[in-house]
This record gives structure tokens, C-alpha cells and sequence, in this order.
């Protein structure tokens, strides 16, 4: 329903998007390129939406519900009463659930690339589709498809999973000991 259009809408960041003929009305006062890009990226951003029209499966649905509990737990911390070696102590330990996200990053970009998702959307390459979908810079999406190629998982043409070409990366990103920025 309605609600659901504003939660998937709110979830891609995109907002709300203009009928067709809204939006071939406005394109009409925009030179022709401005109009290109503008209908361009309305369409892509039509196929995300329809993409995620399907609900999350279950189990991973379940997974970021719990991740989401934890964050706002962890938010509603009182520093306060902390010691300097407490807080410390805590830094240190959000800092090595963050950097346990690069391995997640990785396989979710593997698979992407792999059913070649990007193609299938009209998109130029994963990097472009990494802007669209993460509202991230043209280098940080970059980065983390090549992250991915490096310290993430793959597969031989046969299917037969293979080790990452750096496997002591991706086990210290796994571990949460070696950092997105220490793995380049």
C-alpha cells in the first residue's frame, strides 16, 4: 500500500518519484543532456524500487532488526560514568564491529557482479550501481567493488567456491583486526 511505497521509498533514499507524464513535462524546460541524465537516472532509480518491492528474505530481515537493536542500545550508552579506560575500551570495540562489515560489503557485491545485476538494471557497472543504491562517492564505490575482487569471495567458472586472491585480508577483516583502509 501507501506505506509500504514510503518504506521502500525512505529505505533507498530516493523519494518519491514523478509519474511519466509529470516528469516528460518538466524534462521539456531542461536542455537535452540535463533531460538524458534526469530520465536516465529516473529509470534506474524505477527498476531499484520495483527490485525492492519484494520483501527482504525473513532471516536477514530478522538479522538487521537485531543489528538495528543493538546500534540504538549502544547509542543510548551514558558515557558519563565512564572511566578513560572504559571508553577507550569501547571505541576500540565499536571500531572492530565496523571493520567486521567489509566481509559482508564483499559478498554482497560478489554476488551482484556474479548475476550481473547492474547489466540487468541498464546500469554501466556495479561501481554506478553502488552510487545509485548507497548514495556513496564515485571513489568510494570504486573502492569497494575492487575491495571486493580482492578480499572477497569467488567462485572458478565450474562454480566450485575459491579462496579470495587475499586471504589474509579477508580473514583479518573477518576477525575485525584489519581495517578497510589498512587492506589497501
Amino acid at each position: 500500500g501507501e506505506k509500504d511505497a514510503a518504506t521502500r521509498s525512505w529505505v533507498l533514499g530516493f523519494g518519491a518519484l514523478p509519474a511519466c507524464g509529470d516528469l516528460v513535462a518538466d524534462l521539456r524546460e531542461l536542455p537535452y543532456r540535463t533531460r538524458a541524465n534526469t530520465l536516465t537516472r529516473t529509470v534506474i532509480k524505477r527498476k531499484l524500487v520495483h527490485m525492492f518491492e519484494t520483501v527482504l528474505d525473513p532471516e536477514a530481515a530478522c538479522v538487521l532488526h537485531r543489528l538495528d537493536d543493538a546500534l540504538n542500545a549502544l547509542a543510548t550508552v551514558d558515557l558519563d560514568g565512564y572511566t578513560d579506560e572504559q571508553l577507550l575500551a569501547l571505541w576500540g570495540g565499536v571500531e572492530d564491529r565496523r571493520r567486521r562489515f567489509a566481509p559482508v560489503d564483499h559478498a554482497i557485491i560478489a554476488q551482484l557482479e556474479a548475476r550481473q545485476v547492474a547489466h540487468s538494471l541498464g546500469v554501466k557497472n556495479t561501481t554506478r550501481l553502488g552510487r545509485e543504491v548507497l548514495r556513496v562517492s564515485a571513489g568510494e564505490a570504486a573502492a569497494r567493488v575492487k575491495a571486493a575482487a580482492m578480499a572477497g569471495p569467488r567462485r572458478a567458472f565450474t562454480g566450485e567456491p575459491l579462496q579470495p586472491l587475499y586471504p589474509a585480508v579477508a580473514a583479518g577483516q573477518q576477525a575485525g583486526t584489519v581495517s578497510v583502509h589498512a587492506a589497501k
